[in-house]
């Protein structure tokens, strides 16, 4: 009963969100934007490999690949950071405001069924971008440098960003009334998770001593809180990223260590 439920709903979401062509033009300017972002980072890397004497054509196509699969990745996690709750920021306020809410209630449709369908038709469109970067990204595999373990790592990571911030999308929709208002939590508690932890951890290092073995203390002697780095999608790409690297305390690497 509650997998027909959750099916009920997302189907009736998804009608509305994917008739027209707005959705299809969107998918075409990402991928787009994706391809085009793709390119610029080849031509940077390439170029500082480009040195007339061929003495790093050796390691230019791994180089070249890990730019690549960097700059499309972090390009994905923003796009999810930020799309995943803003279209379930409205999920259950706009239905409250078109005072639908009500007849929702009233159908056999279960409570969970209603909100796991709002929340599954709101992030398909997300997962379909998502889906449709993996052509793009199979470019990594040209170069080298990036294993297929090391895309999966990063679309597991893109994956759970999307329902961790469309849950919390949701959760602001069904607490607040109005979707303006929803939407601003939504916003500034985003942004509370992805900078807001990386100025805390930051700034948690910088205040820190050295003990007597040279090591440095985070602040009060006491290390900084990694629950802070676990909530960061961009921190967790990070560690995606270092692993890509053939030395380690490279630039991904000392970021996350």
């Amino acid at each position: 009963r509650t997998a027909g439920g959750v099916a009920a709903i997302g189907v009736k979401e998804l009608r509305g969100r994917m008739r027209g062509r707005r959705a299809f033009a969107i998918l075409t300017i990402y991928l787009l934007l994706l391809g085009g972002f793709a390119l610029m980072a080849e031509k940077l890397v390439e170029g500082s490999y480009s040195t007339g004497f061929g003495g790093s054509s050796a390691f230019a196509g791994a180089a070249i690949g890990q730019g690549i699969f960097a700059a499309l990745l972090m390009l994905m996690t923003l796009q999810v950071v930020f799309l995943a709750p803003s279209s379930t920021s409205g999920a259950i306020s706009l239905e409250r405001e078109k005072q639908t809410l009500e007849l929702l209630i009233a159908t056999p449709i279960s409570s969970i069924a209603i909100v796991v369908g709002k929340l599954l038709s709101a992030l398909v469109y997300v997962f379909l971008l998502i889906a449709a970067s993996i052509p793009l990204m199979a470019v990594v595999f040209v170069y080298g440098g990036v294993g297929p373990e090391d895309v999966l790592r990063g679309y597991i990571v893109l994956v759970a960003a999307a329902l961790a911030f469309g849950s919390f999308g949701l959760l602001c929709s069904s607490i607040v009334k109005r979707t303006t208002a929803a939407t601003a939590i939504t916003i500034f508690g985003v942004l509370a998770v992805t900078i807001g932890t990386v100025f805390v951890l930051g700034f948690w290092q910088a205040m820190g001593r050295f003990d007597e073995q040279g090591n440095r203390q985070g602040l009060f002697g006491i290390r900084s809180p990694a629950i802070l780095a676990y909530m960061n999608p961009f921190i967790a790409q990070a560690d995606v990223l270092c692993g890509t690297e053939t030395t380690f305390g490279g630039g991904w690497c000392s970021a996350v260590n």
